[in-house]
């Protein structure tokens, strides 16, 4: 994972140079690969600003928590006992007509949390400020909706996608099994064909995504796109390991949600986007969101007790 080191001192302070944090990720599992220098384009024209470069993190498979911004900087925290700051969100809308969501009961396994909330947008390309980001991450910018689900993505650690809303027919979202033989043209441009044990993200009458994978093309937002479907949900790691596997397709998406994601992160990954959305003016207005959670999660309780010296055992 790409560490843009400026990106990761808005959320949390870091009291040391960039050689000593490297190290010090390193020595707790965190294998800094490199030290990349931010390219020449990047850099900002601000000479207050502190040193800068990306960091090349290899993250264990045991570790998704740190597969965005936010996880990175809780380690931080712990290392330099200092405080994180999270990412400024925006409150849920109380009122307005909830987008229709159903997870058929079969797959109520395989999709444990879908939220979803419709806007106004005006697509155009992002500013400067959020591709030169993205672009420290790897990710190309494409315009200003699709780029702040990426954002989100590389923040968070919890993948997102945007529907153009009105290809979506009969104004719904069903999550189900696709039918043996059902096709879809992902974003890609590849129609490929699925099996009855894919899980899709489909409107009334086909699928429009491969659930925690890629997004068809035919719902794709484009610059002619004036009314989004913004989706941010919780998806079984097997299923989408599996999945992969069979079509021979990955993305960041799948990368991370095979690796499992946090599932009390979608609506907190919408707030985050529709912030960012009003900032930077692809939208004016923020509607309710549909959050359709049929089987909440009750975190475990964990009982701990003191040894003879005194000390917290765990």
């Amino acid at each position: 994972m790409k560490v843009l080191v400026s990106w990761l001192h808005e959320i949390v302070p870091i009291p040391v140079g960039i050689e000593e944090l490297a190290d010090a990720l390193t020595m707790r599992g965190f294998e800094v690969s490199a030290i990349e220098a931010v390219p020449t384009a990047l850099k900002s024209q601000s000479s207050n600003e502190p040193s800068d470069a990306v960091l090349d993190l290899e993250i264990t498979t045991n570790r998704p928590d740190c597969l965005g911004m936010v996880g990175v900087a809780r380690e931080v925290a712990t290392i330099y006992n200092v405080t994180v700051t999270l990412p400024t969100t925006s409150p849920v809308a109380s009122d307005g007509e909830r987008f229709p969501v159903t997870i058929e009961e079969d797959v109520q396994q395989l999709c444990t949390r879908y939220a979803a909330t419709t806007l106004n947008v005006q697509v155009r390309p992002s500013p400067t400020w959020l591709t030169k980001r993205l672009e420290a991450s790897d990710i190309r910018p494409i315009n200003n909706v699709v780029d702040v689900t990426n954002y989100v993505m590389l923040e968070y650690g919890h993948p997102m996608h945007a529907f153009d809303l009105e290809q979506l027919t009969g104004h719904e979202i069903r999550i189900r099994l696709a039918q043996s033989g059902e096709s879809i043209r992902t974003l890609d441009g590849e129609i490929r064909t699925l099996s009855s044990d894919t899980l899709v993200i489909a409107d009334a009458k086909r699928p429009q995504a491969i659930a925690g994978i890629m997004g068809g093309a035919d719902s794709e937002v484009t610059t002619s796109t004036t009314r989004i479907l913004l989706e941010s949900a919780h998806f079984d790691p097997i299923s989408v390991r599996l999945t992969g596997k069979r079509l021979a397709l990955s993305t960041d998406a799948s990368y991370r949600f095979e690796r499992g994601t946090d599932i009390e992160a979608p609506v907190q990954a919408m707030r985050r986007a529709l912030h960012l959305l009003l900032q930077i003016e692809a939208t004016n207005s923020t509607e309710q969101i549909t959050d359709t959670y049929p089987a909440q999660w009750t975190p475990p309780q964990i009982t701990l007790r003191h040894s003879r010296i005194g000390r917290v055992l765990g």
